[in-house]
């Protein structure tokens, strides 16, 4: 089930997200997952492509919101539409993360693992979730700078020379 904002502040359940979502939040359980403890895919089409610097979000009620923690039972992908529908769960055209232009967004998550809302492998995995923009003031803060190398290839040009000089001035001697 997709939700708006409106909707969710409506409820009044959901506190607001440090970060801006992208489109709806989803809301959904998966039941009947066997063995317990199994992982399952599920697929939702996007209203909206994917943004530059987006995150798949998940609320929780002990804390909040946080990022959608990635391991090998518990994976993000996306891809682009095949005719306007997006692929079966299982179809190569995925890419791991969230990727800009895409609107087919796979979630592959653990019964009872870190992304299933209810903790406990009971054969149902449940997903208060959305998608969400990092701000470029964030990202900016933890972006360290890359280093210039051009001072020191400055420098060792200048050595080089200096000692090619020198090897000719003994030559001549």
């Amino acid at each position: 089930m997709a939700l708006s904002q409106l909707e969710i502040d409506k409820t009044g359940r959901i506190n607001q997200d440090s970060l801006v979502h992208q489109g709806n939040y989803f809301d959904f359980e998966i039941h009947d997952i066997q063995p317990f403890g199994k992982s399952a895919y599920i697929v939702f089409p996007l209203a909206q492509a994917i943004a530059e610097h987006a995150v798949y979000r998940k609320y929780t009620h002990t804390s909040g919101w946080n990022d959608f923690k990635e391991d090998s039972k518990n994976t993000i992908a996306t891809s682009e539409t095949i005719n306007g529908v997006c692929p079966a769960p299982h179809n190569e055209m995925y890419q791991a993360g969230l990727n800009v232009g895409h609107l087919c967004l796979r979630l592959f998550i653990e019964d009872g693992g870190v992304n299933d809302n209810d903790g406990i492998a009971n054969g149902v995995i449940v997903d208060p979730g959305g998608i969400a923009i990092v701000a470029n003031s964030t990202i900016a803060k933890e972006t360290t700078p890359e280093k210039s190398s051009s001072g020191s290839f400055a420098w060792w040009l200048m050595l080089l020379i200096i000692a090619n000089s020198t090897l000719r001035n003994k030559r001549t001697c």
